[in-house]
């Protein structure tokens, strides 16, 4: 990570020679009493009115492109990695300003002035939202001392009433990059073999498994990212936990998807699972677990697309298999009530569109007989109306 505060920036005078001007450098430690103190607000603005003077700073957008974000966010949010402390700053700069600050500076992109390309460069706002930045990077700094202590990964750590952990799922609900960067956290740190041999392997996945609930409900555009982080959950294979352990788990892991489903993310994991039953890459036990639990909550009208997923779902030679391997009432009254609703609500349908017809059967033979009178009054001479007729006065008279 570079500091973009102690960055060189050259400026070109009238006669075209170069000069150097060193921008205000961030403090490496602000605790230390040799050094420099650490910019207050009035020093941070005075030290951007310096950076004024020069037109050409480099923009913002090469940040937000995809794969630097994903680079910041990754390289930040590694579990079991220490960086130095000017590292950290340097880093969670990048990221605030990245995710932050609205203006582009890219000509061909929204939000950038052809006639007056000096404005692009963030300048004309990077004073209101300096606040912003600093705000942001304040709880990036917070979330990644708790993320990378060591007191986390432990049983009183990773409680879910455990201060560390509260304070964290406040910082997930507030601020988007945080849960982006918690979500590849909590993925790194159910793969890492230290993690699945301690003792805390079971209350820690519930815990993480909480946090990406809260990360899908507090950021609607992050379900994505939420429901492709549990499918990395349920393909891993940890050699270190029982079978037993881990298929219990898989099960919380099914729980969590059927909450996404809840929350309008419904197609994508029934897809998902589709393709997991067709490729037998999935117990039998976690299929049932599926349907009963996806059966339970789903309640009538249901749309044409569910209904195609579901039947779909349950046609699959897997998916068959394991429902006859494990057949009980609760199961079988489940997908009977839910064929006899399918069928009802495909009558209703039926019904509604023939009524439809007919409506529209009825306004048209309405037109119709309307359009005939019509032109029968004009082929009838007599049903014409008389024309006016003018009398002449003579002029005398008049």
């Amino acid at each position: 990570f570079y500091d973009p505060h102690s960055e060189i920036y050259t400026i070109k005078d009238e006669e075209g020679e170069e000069e150097e001007e060193e921008g205000d450098r961030m403090p490496a430690d602000a605790n230390n009493e040799d050094g420099p103190k650490p910019d207050t607000e009035k020093s941070d603005t005075k030290s951007l009115v310096k950076r004024k003077k020069n037109k050409r700073l480099p923009p913002i957008w090469p940040l937000r492109l995809p794969r630097v974000l994903v680079l910041l966010t990754r390289q930040l949010f590694q579990p079991f990695k220490r960086y130095t402390e000017q590292i950290m700053l340097n880093g969670t700069y990048l990221l605030a300003c990245a995710t932050t600050r609205k203006s582009v500076g890219r000509s061909g992109e929204e939000g950038y002035d052809e006639s007056n390309p000096n404005m692009n460069t963030d300048l004309h706002i990077a004073l209101a939202e300096e606040k912003l930045v600093k705000k942001l990077q304040e709880a990036l700094l917070e979330a990644l001392k708790i993320c990378n202590s060591d007191e986390t990964i432990t049983i009183a750590g990773l409680h879910r009433e455990s201060p560390g952990m509260k304070q964290l799922m406040k910082l997930i609900k507030k601020h988007p990059p945080i849960s982006a960067g918690a979500l590849l956290w909590i993925r790194d740190v159910y793969q890492d073999s230290r993690f699945q041999r301690g003792s805390c392997f079971t209350i820690g996945v519930k815990t993480l498994l909480y946090l990406i609930r809260c990360c899908g409900r507090s950021h609607p555009l992050q379900r994505s990212q939420s429901f492709l982080i549990l499918t990395q959950l349920l393909a891993a294979k940890p050699e270190a936990v029982s079978p037993t352990k881990v298929l219990e788990l898989k099960k919380y892991m099914i729980d969590e998807m059927i909450i996404l489903m809840q929350l309008g993310y419904v197609l994508p994991v029934i897809d998902f699972m589709k393709r997991s039953a067709v490729a037998g890459s999935i117990d039998h036990s976690l299929l049932r677990h599926f349907v009963i639990r996806i059966l339970q909550c789903a309640v009538p009208p249901f749309s044409q697309d569910f209904i195609d997923g579901i039947n779909g779902f349950l046609q699959t030679p897997s998916c068959t298999r394991a429902l006859r391997a494990g057949q009980s009432p609760v199961l079988q009254r489940l997908i009977q009530s839910f064929r006899v609703a399918c069928i009802d609500q495909q009558k209703k349908r039926e019904d509604e569109k023939r009524k439809m017809k007919s409506r529209i059967n009825i306004k048209e033979t309405a037109k119709e007989k309307e359009s005939h009178s019509n032109s029968k009054k004009n082929d009838d001479p007599s049903s014409a109306t008389p024309k006016e007729t003018i009398r002449l006065v003579p002029f005398s008279t008049v």
